[in-house]
């Protein structure tokens, strides 16, 4: 009795043991594909024709066949493949086991001229991945990006003021000289003719961000005034410029110890 007893006790932990030694299935997520999750980008566009942009699709998780989609182009601002950009593909396909693929976009420079800037927005369309919601499209900003050197902002231009929106005066002539660099990105100005006065001023500009090259008038005294004394000019904020259409934004008050002339914004070009 005792032997059958133990027995069955003994088949009763063999079943235990077996059971507890099954694997449990595990569920395999889906595979959702999708762009970079910044959701978008900026291209600037260089003269020598080596720029490009990768724009990386990607899926969750490694699928077990190749995934295959359609990449859709619109363009907002009316860009033109083949007029303003190229694309490498528009079908992607990632193979079973990897994660990646990317599309290379290359800017056309000379379809950027006269400072053009465009959109384009990709999707992700057909094929058998689904897209993950919160990445599935991608805008990229393309403009020309045009090197500066300092010494090429020599020269004669024209300027217009305006205060408050509208025009004060005719247009007039600037003259530029290039004072110093002050960094791998920036340098000084000497700005003559400004607001027509005869008197230059230094202007300090910044390239470091190629998406907003900045122009900014240093506080500084300008010229002595018979009735108001001591002019002097100070920023109103930053203003812009292009290296690229040699086009010059300048913001700036003017004051004297009695009050302020008011604030101006000039612009000025080749």
């Amino acid at each position: 009795m005792i032997k059958h007893i133990r027995k069955s006790i003994l088949g009763l932990l063999v079943i235990a043991l077996v059971m507890g030694c099954k694997k449990e299935k595990t569920a395999v997520p889906p595979s959702f594909i999708h762009f970079d999750f910044a959701n978008a980008g900026s291209y600037f566009i260089t003269q020598d024709g080596k720029s490009s942009y990768k724009i990386v699709v990607g899926l969750t998780t490694p699928a077990d066949i190749d995934r295959t989609v359609n990449i859709s182009v619109s363009s907002p601002s009316g860009a033109v493949e083949g007029q303003q950009y190229t694309l490498s593909k528009k079908t992607i396909t990632i193979p079973a086991g990897q994660t990646i693929d990317s599309i290379i976009v290359k800017g056309l420079y000379a379809g950027f001229s006269g400072g053009r800037q465009d959109t384009l927005v990709f999707g992700i369309t057909g094929g058998n991945a689904s897209p993950l919601e919160e990445a599935k499209s991608y805008t990229l900003a393309l403009q020309q990006y045009c090197e500066v050197d300092i010494d090429n902002f020599a020269g004669l231009y024209t300027g217009q003021d305006y205060q408050d929106g509208a025009t004060v005066g005719g247009a007039y002539d600037i003259y530029f000289t290039p004072v110093a660099t002050t960094g791998a990105t920036s340098g000084t100005l000497s700005v003559d003719g400004l607001w027509e006065v005869p008197i230059p001023v230094n202007v300090n500009i910044d390239w470091k961000d190629p998406s907003n090259f900045t122009t900014e008038v240093p506080v500084q005294p300008w010229f002595m005034h018979s009735t108001y004394g001591q002019i002097t000019i100070r920023p109103a904020g930053k203003g812009t410029f292009s290296s690229c259409s040699n086009t010059f934004e300048i913001r700036f008050e003017v004051t004297a110890p009695g009050g302020t002339f008011g604030q101006y914004v000039s612009i000025i070009h080749r």
